[in-house]
């Protein structure tokens, strides 16, 4: 199989490290919520490639804890 830069656009898969973390940015170490990361694996893979580092928030999905953004 090709390097991925070398595939045509159509054939790429996508790539996400997704990170659980508390409303205010902090992770959850060990009371990740499996049922949450099932939701939002598929909610990952039901559109198109967004930021590879998919923090999320139980109950509110793709939350940008990146500095400089609004959260």
């Amino acid at each position: 199989m090709p390097r991925p830069e070398f595939q045509p656009e159509a054939n790429r898969g996508s790539f996400y490290y997704a990170d659980e973390r508390k409303a205010d940015g902090a992770a959850v170490y060990r009371a990740i919520d499996g049922e949450a990361h099932g939701k939002f694996y598929v909610e990952l893979s039901e559109k198109d490639q967004g930021p590879w580092l998919a923090t999320f928030v139980k109950g509110t999905g793709y939350v940008d804890f990146s500095e400089g953004s609004s959260m």
